[in-house]
């Protein structure tokens, strides 16, 4: 269904921030509890793998640390390909010294400005080779010049940053919706990061904004995808703020009067990837008093 494996764990980062010790324990508490379903990958910076190597008797066969390695921000082509480098080697050698309990199989990592084919598809090889998936972060009002070059670069995906701390992180509807758009029409994958705690759009008093919901977001996806949606009918869905409107089982996801089978939102769910989350609680809690769980 439309949350499988949908929720990238990142406690390490802001506003949670919590320490490597605290944050594994709780993702290993989330592996095994009732809502595991829902629980994703743990975002881990790829210069503290073996940090977190200390961490893996928390975790088994059956309850693996999974995760989504973060590659270090750069400012050109040529430290960029290094950084991805190091963290494919990075990810190697850990799942090679670990076993089964280890697994990495995602990169996430920043474009440099002004990135170019040569350099994402030289970079997106290095990944693949590693054995992970990579999606790379661009700013959404570059998204129509990047999405081409990753599309070229089979198996890329596009990381869409919708919020942060303050109210300036966060995107227009119309530049989600325009990212989305692109995605669908160039085949590329999308994944998501920061600013989704909460299922359904509303006003935080905290940070001064609008933030995005992730039923909209990922429900805007899939549609965007499925059905082609374009930009314009996807920003209805990413401003609906009744959560009465998102309704979602084993069956079938609706918004509104539209709604898709399973089956199709498990397919497209292969484009349209996951989020992350520096909290597993808000997304459950929230859901749980939608009727969701």
């Amino acid at each position: 269904m439309l949350l499988s494996r949908a929720v990238d764990y990142a406690g390490l980062f802001p506003p949670a921030s919590l320490a490597l010790g605290p944050a594994l324990r709780a993702f290993a508490a989330y592996a095994r509890g009732p809502e595991a379903w829902m629980l994703g990958r743990f975002v881990l910076p790829a210069g503290r793998l073996d940090e977190a190597a200390e961490f893996l008797p928390l975790f088994d066969k059956k309850h693996p640390l999974a995760v989504s390695v973060l590659g270090a921000k750069t400012d050109d082509a040529a430290t960029f390909l290094d950084a991805v480098r190091g963290a494919a080697a990075g990810a190697e050698r850990w799942r090679a010294e670990h076993g089964e309990r280890a697994q990495a199989d995602q990169l996430e990592i920043a474009l440099p400005p002004n990135a170019e084919g040569a350099t994402i598809s030289e970079a997106a090889g290095a990944a693949q080779n590693a054995g992970l998936r990579p999606f790379f972060e661009a700013a959404p009002d570059d998204a129509g010049r990047v999405m081409p070059l990753l599309a070229a670069a089979e198996g890329t995906g596009f990381k869409l940053r919708t919020g942060g701390t303050t109210a300036a992180a966060f995107p227009s509807l119309e530049a989600v919706a325009s990212v989305l758009e692109l995605s669908a029409t160039h085949g590329v994958p999308i994944k998501f990061t920061a600013g989704l705690h909460h299922p359904v759009r509303h006003h935080s008093e905290a940070v001064g904004t609008k933030m995005h919901g992730f039923l909209n977001v990922l429900g805007a996806a899939v549609f965007a995808h499925e059905l082609r949606w374009p930009a314009g009918r996807l920003c209805d869905v990413l401003n609906d703020e009744q959560t009465e409107c998102f309704c979602g089982d084993d069956r079938r996801f609706t918004w509104h009067s539209h709604g898709l089978p399973v089956e199709r939102v498990e397919a497209q769910r292969k484009l349209v990837a996951s989020f992350g989350s520096c909290s597993f609680d808000e997304p459950r809690d929230d859901l749980r008093a939608m009727g969701w769980l």
